[in-house]
C-alpha cells in the first residue's frame, strides 16, 4: 500500500511538472521536425505507460480490498443478525415477566373478591 502510494505521489509530482509540450511543435510537415518531435513523444509515452501499469496495481489492489470488504461485511452482517436474535429474546422475556405480574395481579384481585364475599 505505501509503495502504491508513494508511485503515485511521484508519478503525479511528474506529471505537473512535465513541459515537454511546451517544445512539441504541432506544425511539423517534414520528416526532420516530425522526428525532431519523436523524444517529447517518447517522454509522454512513458508517462502514460507508468500511469497506465499503476492502474493495474490499483486495480489489482481494489480487487483484493472488494474481497477483504465482502469477507467483513459478511461477518458484521452475521453478528448484527445475532445481536438482534438475542435483543428479541430478551425482549420477549421483558414480555414474559410483564404478563406474569398481570397475572399476579388478577390472582390477588380474585383473591381478595373471595376473603372480601366471604367475611360478608
Amino acid at each position: 500500500m505505501k509503495r502504491i502510494d508513494i508511485r503515485i505521489k511521484n508519478l503525479i509530482k511528474e506529471s505537473k511538472n512535465n513541459t515537454f509540450l511546451l517544445s512539441y511543435n504541432f506544425n511539423a510537415k517534414t520528416a526532420k521536425e516530425q522526428s525532431d518531435n519523436y523524444p517529447i513523444y517518447e517522454k509522454f509515452y512513458k508517462n502514460l505507460v507508468a500511469f497506465n501499469s499503476l492502474k493495474f496495481e490499483l486495480n489489482t489492489f481494489s480487487q483484493t480490498f472488494k474481497l477483504e470488504f465482502n469477507k467483513s461485511f459478511a461477518i458484521y452482517y452475521i453478528l448484527l443478525d445475532d445481536y438482534a436474535e438475542l435483543k428479541n429474546l430478551k425482549n420477549y422475556l421483558i414480555l414474559l415477566s410483564i404478563l406474569f405480574q398481570i397475572l399476579g395481579l388478577v390472582s390477588l384481585i380474585f383473591l381478595f373478591r373471595t376473603l372480601i364475599l366471604d367475611n360478608k
